[in-house]
């Protein structure tokens, strides 16, 4: 099989779509024929500094063009790609770097300081953008620029690693999940299947591209698909609102504080007939909020589910049905899920479980660890360690991760069940939920509660206001009123 996979389908549609504008970025337009010529001449470039096949190249962008260029061009020459997190902690980069012996990587100039301290191979090549080069560096605009915007195919196969995305996981400590050509595939064919994505559609980028979500759903979807991107680097009302009035057929894609952010601008300042479809992911909107932005936009926001070992869109809900806020619809084109109990045997009723997956997109594992034997099982299933349960009409909801389940008195307790009451109330901004130690229950509730704005909310109401909501087990012993919400170490969805 000499395919190359997810840059073929690039390829294809550049040469379709020509003239056609592929990313916007600030007052920058670049075509799909301007962003072929760079990927052709930046794979060139790269591989007369010796980096082909099997090679391992970091990127270490934000959401720029040059993010998108240098990512094609890797897939073409066959290197595997490894976005980084630009606010990666310096140990930890450290690791990632010990941990890949990169050939070479691919950075802002910003970040060279903590970049030069964590090379572990001086014969590493190191490819700034920007000005402010450390030496013996190369530039990579002018190595595009100077190089020929040709350079022989390679032969790679749908099971060669093509990316490397490090994620905290389905194990206790960061790992590299490592995703074949196969897999990029198959996962860029079920979101274009799953969204009917097309060469009218506008994709607002406001998820960065090192994360699995932007990377597939964000980027390499939507240019497989002939749609123009629009590339934002953070999310400001002033940059968002000319966009969201020049373009038609938007596609917006955004964890729940982006929603909330578009759910602060004024009716009158938005025309919603321009947005085509609105999925949130990370997390759940409060069903107000959703109420508020589906008459605001007249469009349903969809939640959805997946992770990094499986992709981003293992289930999505259905514009037409939404049966409340855990529901994360129905599994995308390829995906079979199901709920097993402990023991792994499949749970035929209603109740909670672990939700397991198995679809070719599904991860060829973890990158030099043996602990990828630990989230498989018989016939390559994938044990997500996330908690679901199927409806009356076999639509997903998650519950969270099984490792968060409280267990208060014998009880178990689920915290995304108890964040959902509590951001019903009307004064609840955010709120976020977990158990901690109890000398005679084992553990106890506490919720962590962000009031809306300018609202004020004593923990006194909110406990009455759970005891009318909720069994007495699982009411939170605790309530802390914050300004800002701790960094738990939770997952969502």
């Amino acid at each position: 099989m000499f395919e190359q996979e997810l840059y073929q389908t690039f390829e294809t549609s550049a040469h379709r779509f020509g003239p056609k504008i592929a990313i916007i970025f600030g007052t920058h337009h670049i075509s799909y024929q301007r962003l072929l010529d760079a990927v052709e001449r930046l794979a060139n470039g790269l591989a007369n500094l010796g980096i082909s096949k099997g090679d391992t190249c970091v990127i270490m962008l934000p959401n720029l063009p040059q993010f998108a260029i240098s990512y094609y061009a890797l897939l073409k020459l066959g290197t595997t790609a490894v976005p980084v997190n630009i606010d990666c902690a310096d140990e930890q980069l450290q690791k990632i770097f010990h941990l890949l012996r990169p050939k070479a990587f691919i950075a802002l100039d910003r970040f060279s300081s903590k970049i030069e301290t964590a090379i572990t191979d001086q014969k590493t090549h190191k490819i700034y953008l920007g000005e402010n080069l450390p030496s013996g560096s190369t530039n990579l605009t002018e190595l595009i620029a100077s190089s020929e915007p040709s350079v022989p195919d390679t032969e790679i196969s749908g099971d060669n690693t093509a990316l490397i995305l490090f994620t905290s996981g389905l194990t206790a400590s960061p790992k590299g999940v490592q995703l074949t050509h196969g897999n990029l595939r198959a996962q860029v064919h079920s979101v274009r299947h799953a969204l009917s994505l097309n060469s009218n559609d506008t994709v607002l980028c406001f998820l960065p591209f090192f994360h699995s979500f932007g990377n597939i759903v964000n980027l390499a979807a939507p240019l497989s698909s002939g749609c123009t991107i629009v590339l934002f680097t953070s999310f400001e009302t002033d940059d968002v609102l000319p966009a969201l009035n020049s373009f038609s057929n938007i596609v917006i894609f955004g964890t729940p504080k982006v929603f909330e952010n578009l759910s602060d601008i004024d009716n009158g300042q938005i025309k919603v007939q321009n947005i085509r479809t609105c999925i949130c992911t990370a997390g759940f909107l409060s069903e107000d909020i959703r109420k508020e932005l589906q008459d605001k936009f007249g469009q349903a926001i969809l939640n959805c589910y997946g992770l990094t070992e499986a992709g981003p869109l293992v289930c999505v809900e259905d514009v037409c049905y939404h049966n409340g806020e855990t529901s994360v619809g129905w599994p995308t084109f390829g995906v079979q899920v199901k709920i097993v109990d402990d023991e792994n045997n499949e749970i035929t009723s209603k109740d909670v479980g672990e939700i397991v997956i198995r679809a070719p997109r599904v991860m060829k594992g973890y990158l030099d660890d043996q602990r990828s034997d630990e989230v498989f099982f018989s016939h390559g299933w994938l044990k997500t360690g996330d908690l679901g349960r199927v409806d009356e009409v076999d639509q997903l909801h998650y519950l969270g991760r099984k490792a968060n389940v409280i267990l208060k008195g014998g009880f178990k307790v689920f915290p995304n069940e108890i964040e959902n009451i509590l951001r019903k109330h009307p004064k609840v901004g955010r709120c976020r939920v977990t158990g901690v130690s109890d000398s005679v229950l084992g553990q106890e509730v506490k919720a962590f509660v962000e009031p809306s704005n300018g609202q004020e909310i004593s923990a006194n109401e909110l406990t009455r206001y759970c005891k009318r909501q909720l069994p007495v087990y699982k009411c939170p012993g605790y309530i802390d009123i914050v300004h800002a919400l701790p960094d738990l170490d939770v997952n969502t969805n």
